[in-house]
């Protein structure tokens, strides 16, 4: 919704650093309502390493109900640094639309 800078790219997810330093990052993911999967999971990465763990698996006998998970860190990024969600696991069932977001912002600049 708001790309100050273009540091990330809406076709591949990819936030990009620009300017080293202190980011923070948030990502929700929504599990679709009526679609049948025990869980949802997906990792936040920066440059393929997987460094948060976004999983949700409710003890509800049913496995139709919808759920979000969120979760948020704060990184030091060099510049080229690339930060995305992504390895999902039944992304199928992920909400696409505004419940599932991915945002960052530059806390402190390092120059």
């Amino acid at each position: 919704m708001y790309n100050e800078g273009g540091d990330y790219n809406p076709a591949t997810g990819v936030y990009t650093a620009r300017v080293p330093g202190i980011y923070w990052f948030s990502a929700t993911i929504a599990k679709l309502n009526s679609v049948n999967v025990d869980y949802v999971s997906c990792y936040l990465r920066v440059n393929s390493v997987h460094l948060i763990y976004l999983y949700s698996n409710p003890m509800s006998e049913n496995d139709r109900d919808g759920y979000s998970i969120t979760g948020s860190a704060a990184f030091r990024l060099q510049a080229g640094d690339r930060v995305q969600v992504g390895d999902c696991q039944y992304q199928e069932s992920i909400w696409n639309s505004q419940a599932t977001y991915f945002s960052g912002v530059l806390l402190k600049p390092y120059l």
